[in-house]
C-alpha cells in the first residue's frame, strides 16, 4: 500500500506536500510575528495597549464562521483569493497564541530583564537572548498546538480555494480519495497522522509544562 501511494499513484502524496507546505509557511510566519507581539503586549507601555489586547481576546473568542465573510472580502480586494496566501496569511497572526505567550511573559520576573539591560543589552537583545530561552516550554506548546491546527485545515481551504482544488491540503480531500476502497486507506491515514504524532511526542513535555505554568 505504501508503495502504491508513494510511487505508483502520487495523488495522496501531492496533497500531503500541500499540507506540509501550508503548515511550514504558517509556523514560520507565526514564529516571526507572534512572540514579538506577545512581548510587546506584556512588557511595553504604550497608548492603546489594553485596547489592542482586548481586540486579541475578542478575535480569539470569535469562531471562524463569524470572521469568514470579512476575510473573504479582504482577500478578494487584495487579489489573494484562490491562492496559497489566502490560507497562509490569515493564520499567521493567530490570536490564541498571542494570548498564550503574552500570559506566560507577563509572569516573567522583571528583575531578569532589568539585569540584562544594566549589562548593556538592548530591547532586541533582551528579547532574543533572555526572554525567548526562558519561554521555551510555552513556545514548544504553541508550536505543537499550532501544528495540529495547520495540519487539520478544512474550513479555510474550502472557503478560500473554491476554484483551485489542486491546492487543497490532504485533510480536505482524504475522504474523497478513499470513498472507493482501493486498499490504501489505512496506509494513507497512517501517512497523514504520523507527522502530528511525532510533533506531539517531541513537544510533549513542553506542552504539559508550558500550559501548567501559563496564567490563563
Amino acid at each position: 500500500q505504501y508503495y502504491k501511494i508513494l510511487i505508483e499513484d502520487m495523488t495522496i502524496l501531492r496533497y500531503f506536500v500541500n499540507s506540509a507546505m501550508y503548515t511550514a509557511a504558517i509556523l514560520f510566519g507565526q514564529a516571526l510575528l507572534i512572540p514579538a507581539m506577545a512581548y510587546a503586549l506584556s512588557r511595553f507601555k504604550f497608548r492603546g495597549r489594553d485596547a489592542l489586547f482586548f481586540v486579541v481576546i475578542m478575535l480569539m473568542l470569535l469562531p471562524f464562521q463569524v470572521t469568514m465573510v470579512p476575510n473573504v472580502i479582504t482577500l478578494r480586494a487584495m487579489g489573494l483569493l484562490d491562492t496559497i496566501w489566502a490560507i497562509i496569511l490569515p493564520m499567521t497572526v493567530a490570536p490564541f497564541y498571542i494570548f498564550l505567550l503574552r500570559q506566560y511573559m507577563v509572569g516573567l520576573p522583571g528583575d531578569m530583564i532589568e539585569a540584562a539591560q544594566i549589562d548593556g543589552a538592548g530591547t532586541l537583545r533582551c528579547f532574543i537572548h533572555v526572554v525567548l530561552p526562558v519561554c521555551q516550554p510555552i513556545l514548544g506548546a504553541a508550536v505543537a498546538l499550532s501544528f495540529a491546527d495547520c495540519w487539520n485545515l478544512v474550513e479555510q481551504p474550502l472557503t478560500y480555494l473554491t476554484t483551485r482544488t489542486e491546492l487543497y491540503p490532504l485533510s480536505v480531500v482524504f475522504n474523497q480519495l478513499t470513498q472507493q476502497s482501493t486498499g490504501v486507506e489505512f496506509a494513507g491515514a497512517a501517512l497523514y497522522t504520523l507527522p502530528a504524532l511525532l510533533i506531539y511526542l517531541y513537544f510533549q513535555n513542553d506542552i504539559l509544562e508550558g500550559v501548567q505554568l501559563t496564567e490563563l
